[in-house]
């Protein structure tokens, strides 16, 4: 499948499914009331399926870019952990993306090597102090 990286600047404002299921992260991730697993498993959807995983990504980005600690905490979460297990194939596609998306770049500098390969997360650090 090709992928074109403006497909993931801003892919919940298209689909309310994501935009719910970004909001119901931060929700949960608040500790807000009434809010539970909502059953969306980024960790093994970053494998299984990483267009969606990576799409509810950019929305939760979205969402939280100007509450800086929350804002840190997808970085270091669910960001994290879908660089991490993500095919090696769709890296390209995160990397491309980066490249035009200034938000993305600035959640990569609160990403951690985690369990990514030496090349993989040399390439998000690359990418995460990258000028526009």
């Amino acid at each position: 499948m090709s992928y074109q990286p403006e497909d993931f600047l801003s892919p919940g404002s298209d689909n309310p499914w994501m935009l719910d299921a970004a909001a119901n992260w931060i929700a949960e991730t608040k500790g807000e009331p009434g809010v539970h697993n909502t059953g969306i498993n980024l960790f093994v959807w970053a494998k299984e399926n990483p267009e969606v995983a990576f799409a509810i990504i950019q929305t939760i980005l979205e969402l939280t870019a100007d509450d800086e600690p929350l804002f840190i905490q997808a970085a270091a979460g669910p960001l994290e952990s879908f660089l991490s297990r993500c095919p090696e194939c769709f890296v390209e596609c995160v990397g491309q993306v980066a490249h035009i998306d200034a938000r993305l770049r600035r959640a990569m500098q609160h990403v951690w090597q985690c369990g990514m390969s030496n090349p993989r997360y040399e390439l998000i650090q690359n990418l995460a102090n990258e000028r526009a």
